[in-house]
């Protein structure tokens, strides 16, 4: 790395500085005015400084300079606009954002949907969303049926027919769920046939669990078995409420 460039420019601004001392020209405004002025130079590096270096190296000598140099009567004199600048700038800007983050979470929050309205645009449909997705359900749901049939081809995946056929209702059970909320709906309950499916199948887990309670507390499983047998009823009741989701 060739250093000398560097010194030079270190050496330029010590220099600077020092004939600020000369001028009623505070140091800080030529330093600046210098550095503006050689970056228009050509051929002229760039320097890019280390914020680990800056810190604990440069800016201590920077600041104890300056206060250094300070008077601590003219301090006093001009106590009230540093103040002024030190305090209030803070609160104002700290009340600035503030007042911008209110208004863009509560008023744009509270004006977007009568904004909405006021224009005319249109709004989520919940019908083509659930035909979109029940459309990619069948899809996603054929290839699996198709991969299924691969593995089972396999000598290694050999499974006993009912069991071959729960994984193929598991599919299409998934295909059917989305079409189905597309159908009627019970007009006593509001319900569609997905959803009335859903919470008898929920209530039949409870009777189940009732059972293997009772028949913990009558000593005919113990309590390990009963985990087991709770466990997976828990498992496929929040199944069944991930699928209502």
């Amino acid at each position: 790395m060739n250093v000398l460039p560097l010194l030079l420019l270190v050496a330029g601004s010590a220099a600077v500085a020092g004939g600020a001392r000369r001028t009623p020209v505070p140091a800080p405004l030529l330093l600046v005015a210098a550095g503006l002025a050689v970056s228009y130079v050509p051929g002229v590096p760039e320097y890019t400084l280390d914020p680990d270096v800056v810190l604990p190296l440069v800016l201590p000598p920077l600041l104890y300079t300056a206060a250094a140099d300070s008077s601590y009567l003219d301090l006093r004199a001009q106590m009230r606009p540093v103040a002024l600048l030190s305090v209030g700038y803070v609160l104002f800007a700290t009340f600035l954002t503030f007042t911008m983050v209110i208004g863009t979470l509560v008023v744009q929050g509270l004006t977007l949907p009568l904004l909405i309205r006021v224009l005319g645009l249109p709004g989520r449909d919940p019908q083509a969303e659930t035909l979109a997705e029940a459309n990619a359900q069948a899809q996603a749901s054929r290839a699996a049926e198709q991969h299924l049939d691969a593995l089972l081809d396999d000598e290694r995946n050999a499974l006993p027919p009912p069991l071959a056929d729960r994984l193929r209702t598991v599919l299409e059970r998934r295909r059917n769920a989305v079409w189905e909320r597309l159908g009627s709906v019970n007009p006593v309950t509001g319900e569609t046939v997905d959803d009335t499916y859903r919470r008898l199948s929920r209530e039949m887990i409870g009777t189940e669990r009732e059972v293997f309670v009772r028949l913990r507390n009558h000593r005919y499983i113990d309590d390990e078995m009963l985990r087991t047998l709770l466990r997976r009823l828990d498992l496929e009741e929040a199944a069944a409420y991930r699928e209502t989701a």
